[in-house]
């Protein structure tokens, strides 16, 4: 693997491992914490953190995740490198774009908990769907990372 290659895919798994552990303590920590608050409250904290500085650090940390991650495989493409490191980087790339799908789905949905009243008839099936689609979204970025991880180490 050449140093050009190797800066990147660093940088990429840094970041990417970065999402994943904000992921992973959304999918165990926050999302779990709608059953006990009750849709009302969960409702009320979603809308000073994710539609908070969520609004902005979200969309940051997702798009960059992704150009990073295209770039690499690119970079793995234009390199001298082995096949398996060009398929992983490829799989993860495809991974990460799932992830980008998943969020489209989730974050008008969030967007909607936003308008909500602080009705839980109108809130539970609102918060419902934005799990649905939320525990999804991070459990392919836990994948994203576990295979761009793998891509220097299997290499």
């Amino acid at each position: 693997m050449r140093y050009p290659l190797l800066g990147i895919l660093t940088l990429t798994t840094l970041w990417r491992g970065l999402q994943a552990g904000a992921t992973l303590f959304g999918l165990l920590v926050v999302l779990p914490a709608r059953v006990p608050l009750g849709p009302v409250a969960y409702a009320q904290f979603a809308r000073v953190s994710d539609l908070g500085p969520g609004r902005i650090v979200d969309p940051v940390m997702g798009i960059a995740g992704f150009a990073l991650t295209l770039a690499t495989f690119g970079a793995a493409m234009l390199s001298p490198t082995r096949r398996s490191t060009r398929m992983l980087l490829g799989a993860a790339t495809g991974v990460a774009m799932l992830v980008g799908i998943t969020t489209l789905m989730a974050a008008p949905t969030m967007w909607r908990v936003g308008d909500a009243p602080d009705d839980p008839a109108v809130l539970s099936p609102l918060l419902q769907q934005f799990v649905a689609w939320s525990t999804a979204r991070m459990a392919l970025n836990q994948l994203v990372f576990i295979v761009t991880l793998a891509a220097p180490v299997l290499r």
